[in-house]
């Protein structure tokens, strides 16, 4: 029998609480944790801060319970030594029945956790689509909710601007017939007004004559006083421009004479450069022709060279072939007669070579003389386009000036549209800017309508999940009521049971002690009657016989008695436990239904349901304040757009284009006679590459080198009836000695048409056509100096000229002489005035006297009030046909703005009626309640997995008691055992009491 001890854990979470640690260590470091099992309340940090770890302690304890159980059991079985069998029997059983349940209670759990975990993925899985649904949603609805407030303000804008047509056009024709009335007063005013300034015309007549008169005859007394003063100072001023006149003269002469020996210097420097010019010109046009001879001459000398290495090729040949006639010869004395015939075959062929020559010789000739007369009319044709080639290129130059011109209006154009364009990006960049701050503006102010959307709907969430919390915690409050009624009674049943269960015990221990002084009454009887017996006073044994059998039968009856009273202990035992089962499942019921967290998360909810409508008002000021934004920004979006408009680009390059156009025909032409340039120098090419192919091909077929293969061929096959005549009759040395001859005779033509010297000659004949050209470079290069140097002569000469011309005295000499006249007529002038300036004096005070009588009718008709009527008339009657032509215009603006706002409701219209939530709401309740579905699945498997866990802990329970009772049952013949080995088990600390003296938390089965 065993002490059913355990092994407990406790776990204390240590570590360095320093600067730096993580708020999750410190606030968990010195927890204390006990376990009966292997795993650790939490898993520590991964980091090096605070150095985290176990300190853990094994402790062997036994559970109150099981401590309980075993003094139970060893009171019960104190006095226990009968039925050990059928207790064995009825505890394995019990044993078996609870590990069947245990093992299938587990499996029932693993099962249920299974299926828990698989809807727990099925009901996330739900969720998720049912999320990005409700997103969708809010999507939708935001754009809706856009569309939507698009359309009632353009619905409103719709039936604002009719309205305002409606009063617009009313005000109209109430504005036309005021501003008649008024025009009709102003034309009755005007009539008044033309009858006083008749009157006052003529009144105004006399005053302006009499005013005139004074105001002439005293502005000619101020003249003549002015007048007199001037000329004064006039005559005066002349005198000093006179002597400065003389002055200048003086020093004008001097200058002259200055510039006058440079322009004779200039004069002589440009003669002397013209001259120098003309002779370097002379010179140029010398060694160009110089050059070109030269060239000439080297061209004929590598032609000669050319026909110098064919000759020497052909030797060279010849040679090779008598050297090898000479070395074979050794060898072929025995083949002689058959070369005699191959040499006479040789002879016959080159025979036949020679007269193919001269015929192709003759053939040659003709086609020289063909060629000849085609390069004479090559040259002329050639000649002829070219002169046409220089109009052409003339009249060309001429379009490409009037291109130009085209060309720089079309410049200035661009450069026009440039600065536009420039003004137009400045601006662009305004709009784009503008643009940027209202659609970022816009965003925030969507985000912010989203997320105020979402913050509502969040808080609507939360209010639902606060209601169902608190209906929950309702239905939990039942639940517990209920509960704690059956545990109340669960209580009472076991407490009578108990009290039932000690007093049948203790009636079975006093027939224990009553059975067990009979049975050693019976024993003494027993043992005496054995003394008697072995005395042989047998009827005194049978009486002692009789009083133990009578001692041991009342034994039986106190035994039986006590199993009586045993089973009845027993039995209010089995009632007291299955009522405390049952009160233990009612308060784990009881506990599982605890309200208070539930009204713990309603009160949460409610708490972030009103943070979330706080942030749904707060996130609408930011809505709205990103709105005005927008309406700023596009205001000045509009102001860019105007001035953007206002500096287009389009007519100035529609000019450009224009002027580009005009220029392009103007290269058409310069094309056209261009191509007409290039079309008669292709002409004179074309004329000049067949003067050259028919060059080539007269040098090509020159005879002269046929005539001299002809001549060759005849020597070879004259030579070749030597030999096949030798081969006849003489022997192989023999041909060796005449092939050595002919090689001789061979080496000799070919050192007699040695290049050497003539490659020198040609190189000397190109070096000296190099240096004639250079030579007429190098005067090209002084005819253009010294024209550069006439230039600049030529050029001081023209400024000294300018210079001398500037300073010519003779004006000088006239105006001194008018300057002299001048003064003295001045002087007779202020003489003349100032009799001028008395006369008018007196005729201004006689006009004066005309005026002030005319002045006094003119004041009698003044017209002022009458004409400020009439222009107050005209002013109303035209403020009131500007207040119609405003109404006009108002009404057909409010007509054009109801037109956009209708067509702005149609296109808000239809993007609504395209962002319809009903099926994304259809889908989304399904999904939710697809979620829930799932979520209910899940509760109920772990509702099962708890109650199959609780199942298998009671069945384990069970097993516990039975093999308690098994044991105590199988050592119930030794109690004395019993009481030692349990006496042993109550030594263990409890298990209990360790948890509570280490102030841990229990985390064990």
């Amino acid at each position: 029998m065993t002490c059913s001890v355990e092994e407990i854990t406790i776990m204390i979470h240590e570590g360095s609480a320093e600067a730096g640690s993580c708020p999750a260590c410190l606030d968990n470091m010195g927890k204390t944790y006990a376990t009966n099992t292997d795993t650790e309340p939490y898993r520590l940090p991964a980091h090096n801060l605070c150095k985290c770890s176990w300190n853990k302690t094994e402790i062997t304890c036994i559970s109150r319970a099981k401590l309980e159980a075993l003094r139970s059991i060893l009171e019960e079985v104190k006095d226990e030594n009968a039925n050990e069998e059928s207790i064995l029997d009825e505890q394995q059983l019990l044993m078996n029945a609870a590990d069947a349940i245990v093992v299938a209670q587990q499996a029932i759990a693993a099962d249920c956790l299974e299926s828990e975990e698989y809807y727990r993925g099925v009901a996330n899985g739900w969720q998720a689509q049912y999320v990005a649904a409700l997103d969708a949603i809010a999507e939708y609805q935001a754009i809706q909710a856009e569309q939507r407030a698009l359309m009632d303000a353009a619905d409103a804008i719709v039936v604002a601007q009719q309205a305002i047509a409606a009063d617009a056009l009313e005000s109209e024709e109430y504005y036309r017939g005021v501003a008649d009335g008024w025009q009709a007063q102003y034309e009755a005013a005007l009539d008044a007004i033309a009858e006083y300034q008749a009157i006052q015309t003529e009144q105004r007549a006399l005053m302006d004559a009499a005013d005139a008169i004074v105001v002439a005859q005293q502005a000619l007394a101020a003249d003549a006083l002015e007048s007199e003063e001037y000329y004064r100072g006039v005559a005066d001023g002349w005198q000093a421009q006179y002597e400065a006149a003389l002055d200048a003269i003086a020093e004008y002469q001097a200058i002259q004479a200055e510039q006058r020996a440079l322009m004779d210097a200039a004069d002589a420097i440009v003669v002397a450069q013209q001259a120098l010019a003309a002779d370097a010109f002379e010179s140029e046009e010398y060694y160009l022709d110089l050059a070109a001879g030269w060239q000439a001459e080297s061209d004929e000398t590598m032609l000669l060279i050319a026909e110098y290495e064919d000759i020497q090729a052909e030797q060279q040949e010849l040679m090779a072939e008598y050297l090898d006639i000479a070395e074979e010869a050794q060898g072929e004395a025995e083949a002689a007669y058959a070369e005699y015939q191959d040499y006479c075959d040789l002879a016959d062929d080159w025979t036949a070579l020679a007269e193919e020559a001269n015929a192709t010789a003759s053939e040659y000739e003709d086609i020289q003389a063909e060629q000849q007369a085609i390069m004479t009319e090559s040259e002329d044709i050639a000649n002829d386009a070219l002169d046409e080639a220089e109009a052409a290129y003339a009249e060309s130059a001429s379009w490409l000036d009037l291109c130009n011109d085209w060309l720089d209006l079309a410049e200035e154009a661009a450069i026009l549209a440039s600065l536009y364009e420039d003004i137009q990006a400045e601006q662009q960049e305004l709009m784009d800017e503008y643009l940027n701050i209202a659609e970022e503006a816009q965003g925030e102010a969507d985000a912010a309508y989203i997320a105020y959307n979402e913050y509502c709907n969040l808080a609507a969430d939360w209010i639902t999940l606060a209601e169902e919390a608190n209906a929950t915690a309702s239905e939990c409050e039942d639940i517990q009521a209920e509960q704690w009624d059956i545990m109340v009674e669960c209580s009472a049943i076991a407490n009578e049971a108990l009290d039932e269960a000690e007093a049948a015990y203790l009636e079975a221990n006093d027939y224990q002690d009553l059975g067990d002084e009979n049975y050693d009454l019976g024993m003494e009887w027993a043992a005496l009657g054995d003394e008697y017996y072995e005395d042989g006073q047998y009827d005194e044994a049978d009486e002692c016989y009789l009083e133990a059998e009578q001692c041991f039968d009342l034994a039986i009856e106190c035994y039986d008695n006590r199993d009586f009273y045993n089973d009845l202990g027993n039995q209010a035992i089995q009632i007291a436990e299955s009522a405390l089962a049952e009160y233990d499942a009612a308060a784990v019921i009881y506990n599982a239904h605890d309200p208070t967290s539930l009204y713990a998360d309603a009160a949460i909810y409610l708490e972030n349901a009103n943070a979330c409508l706080d942030q749904a008002e707060y996130y609408e000021g930011l809505g709205l304040e990103a709105t005005a934004i927008v309406n700023e920004a596009m205001d000045n979006y509009d102001a860019a757009e105007a001035i953007y408009n206002a500096y287009d680009p389009a007519p100035l390059y529609a000019d450009q284009a224009t002027y580009t156009q005009n220029a392009s025909d103007c290269m058409g032409q310069v094309d056209y006679y261009f191509a007409l340039g290039n079309e008669a120098t292709q002409i004179a090419e074309d004329a000049l590459n067949e003067y050259n192919s028919a060059e080539s091909i007269y040098n090509a077929y020159d005879p002269t080198s046929l005539y001299a293969d002809a001549a060759t061929y005849l020597e070879n096959a004259n030579a070749c009836l030597d030999q096949a005549e030798y081969y006849d009759g003489l022997e192989a040395m023999a041909i060796v000695n005449e092939a050595m001859d002919n090689y001789d005779a061979a080496e000799a033509i070919y050192d007699a048409h040695g290049t050497t010297q003539l490659q020198a000659d040609a190189a000397t004949y190109l070096q000296n056509a190099q240096n004639a050209a250079a030579e007429a470079d190098a005067y090209h290069e002084d005819y253009l100096d010294a024209l550069q140097a006439a230039q600049n002569a030529m050029e001081d000469y023209i400024r000294a000229e300018s210079i001398y011309d500037a300073h010519d005295t003779t004006q000088l000499q006239a105006d001194a002489a008018t300057y002299l006249q001048n003064a003295q007529n001045a002087a007779a002038e202020a003489d003349a005035y100032h009799e001028d300036y008395l006369d008018a004096l007196q005729a201004a005070q006689n006009a004066m006297e005309d005026y002030i009588r005319a002045e006094s009718i003119y004041d009698a008709h003044d017209t002022t009030e009458l004409q400020a009527d009439a222009a107050t008339y005209l002013q109303n009657a035209q403020n009131a046909a500007a207040e119609a032509d405003a109404y006009h215009l108002a009404y057909l603006a409010a007509l054009q703005a109801a037109q956009n706002a209708m067509e702005d409701y149609i296109r808000a219209e239809s993007i609504y009626d395209a962002h319809d939530t009903t099926q994304l709401q259809a889908d989304a309740a399904t999904y939710l309640q697809n979620a829930r579905n799932a979520a209910a699945e899940a509760d109920a498997y772990h509702e099962d997995y708890l109650d199959a866990l609780q199942a298998a802990q009671n069945a384990m329970e069970e097993y516990i008691k039975a093999e308690y009772y098994f044991d105590a049952a199988l050592d119930s013949l030794g109690i004395k055992e019993q009481s030692d080995t349990y006496s042993k088990c109550l030594e263990y600390p409890i298990t209990e009491e360790v948890v509570s003296n280490y102030n841990a938390i229990w985390i064990g089965d």
